[in-house]
């Protein structure tokens, strides 16, 4: 994945992440979950709206059972659809990063980020994640590492030596 973004002349130190980038929110196949969850929400609810008035158990008024809708059911048709997205794996989502001698690549949700090792003015370990702040105010998370700490040091001594090697040039 990260082979074609990667310069002849740069090493990768370091890849990690939780898989293919597809599926995830804002993919094609995500919209796809989301509209079959709200589909099969609205029809549960217009099933069981129909039977309500098949049965005449609400012997109302035609204004009545348009309140009660706006209520009740289009709010249940609503949860009833993010109940179900998620259930279809709506929010599973991808992201791959890359630790290599220059920059730290990151694939999230097909979209591509990267931050270069000379721009970078601090690291750290924040609720489990590994942030990468430059010095421009960008700022990256890495998520899905099983070991945050290795690669956390892999990254800081990756920027430690990218740095040396920088001012050794003036």
């Amino acid at each position: 994945m990260f082979r074609s973004h990667i310069d002849d002349d740069e090493k990768t130190l370091f890849v990690s992440g939780n898989g293919k980038v597809e599926g995830g929110y804002g993919t094609r196949d995500s919209n796809m979950k989301a509209l079959m969850a709200f589909l099969i929400s609205a029809a549960i609810f217009a099933v069981m709206f129909g039977v309500g008035i098949l049965t005449d158990e609400m012997n109302l008024g035609a204004p009545f059972l348009l309140i009660i809708f706006a209520v009740m059911v289009f709010p249940g048709i609503i949860i009833l659809t993010i109940i179900l997205w998620i259930a279809f794996g709506g929010l599973t989502g991808s992201a791959n990063y890359a630790i290599t001698d220059k920059r730290v690549l990151a694939n999230v949700q097909n979209i591509w980020q990267e931050i270069r090792l000379k721009d970078v003015k601090n690291t750290g370990i924040r609720n489990g994640i590994i942030t990468v702040t430059s010095v421009h105010g960008e700022m990256l998370g890495i998520y899905y590492v099983p070991n945050k700490p290795m690669a956390k040091a892999i990254l800081d001594d990756a920027v430690r030596k990218c740095k040396s090697k920088q001012d050794n040039k003036y």
